[in-house]
């Protein structure tokens, strides 16, 4: 296996059981020893120059978490580019997971390593939220530099699953008040359909989420 690994600098680890996506991410975590974490999975793409871009912006700005754009694609040719806020908080956050998983990247130089909640879905919601608690803003690069693949049978294309998983993450994992938790995830469930279904529509819309924001 080692063979295909194309640079010298990657390295492979293999599991003998499907651990679960949240636990094999940790335990790539736990094995990685470079300064700056990013995240891809075997089915989405990023743009080659992505890494360069995105580190020297941070470097720049000496920001320690960031993200960008990202452009959905699938076997149905669909090809929506999904702009997120230009930075967040954590109280814009808990409204809504403006953040694609596979366009972050953070500086362990700032607060160390961060790992994900052990929960089956929405893993990666729960980590910004847990980073926000520490970083002040999360960063948007403004470019698009990664491409996700949609599924139809995906985890995530099962709306009501989707809805519970993120109530459980503020409700459980966050402890906001149940009321509180139904609101943002209602708004979460809006924005999804959205961003899916109306991507233009949903660029308009996230401002005004974003802009009634009063806890920040």
């Amino acid at each position: 296996m080692k063979g295909i690994l194309p640079d010298k600098r990657c390295k492979l680890i293999e599991l003998d059981s499907n651990v679960g996506a949240a636990k094999a991410r940790n335990i790539g975590l736990k094995s990685a020893k470079g300064r700056f974490v990013a995240f891809l999975d075997s089915d989405d793409l990023w743009e080659p120059s992505k890494l360069e871009i995105q580190i020297k912006y941070m470097l720049e700005n000496d920001v320690g978490f960031t993200y960008t754009n990202y452009k959905q694609f699938s076997e149905n040719d669909m090809n929506a580019k999904i702009e997120a806020p230009s930075s967040v908080n954590y109280f814009d956050m808990i409204k809504c997971n403006y953040i694609g998983c596979l366009t972050v990247i953070y500086d362990t130089k700032h607060f160390g390593k961060f790992y994900f909640p052990l929960t089956k879905k929405r893993h990666d919601f729960a980590l910004w939220l847990n980073m926000l608690k520490k970083f002040e803003r999360a960063y948007n690069v403004e470019l698009t530099l990664a491409k996700y693949r949609v599924h139809s049978n995906s985890l995530s294309s099962k709306k009501s699953d989707a809805f519970q998983s993120y109530y459980h993450v503020l409700r459980e994992l966050q402890g906001i008040g149940c009321v509180k938790s139904f609101f943002y995830t209602l708004n979460f469930s809006i924005l999804s359909i959205m961003k899916k279904k109306a991507p233009n529509l949903y660029r308009f819309i996230y401002p005004i989420y974003l802009s009634n924001n009063k806890e920040s």
